[in-house]
């Protein structure tokens, strides 16, 4: 599930539960998406990103997400 969190904020949430080396490839891959520019009418627009992971148990949903950021 991929969710927007808030402004420029978003999460993914795997079906099941991964190994962080499968969250790595996960975050890797979108990163590597996201490093080709846009073509619009002409215009190049670059974007950039960064990814956070948290795995394991947090106290909140509010928790987990400090722990990724």
């Amino acid at each position: 599930m991929v969710a927007r969190t808030g402004g420029d904020e978003f999460a993914i949430i795997p079906a099941r539960a991964e190994h962080m080396s499968a969250l790595t490839r996960i975050a890797d891959r979108l990163l590597d998406s996201l490093r080709s520019p846009l073509e619009c009418e002409g215009l190049s627009f670059h974007i950039g990103a960064s990814v956070g992971i948290a795995a394991g148990t947090a106290e909140s949903t509010a928790e987990l997400m400090r722990q990724a950021d």
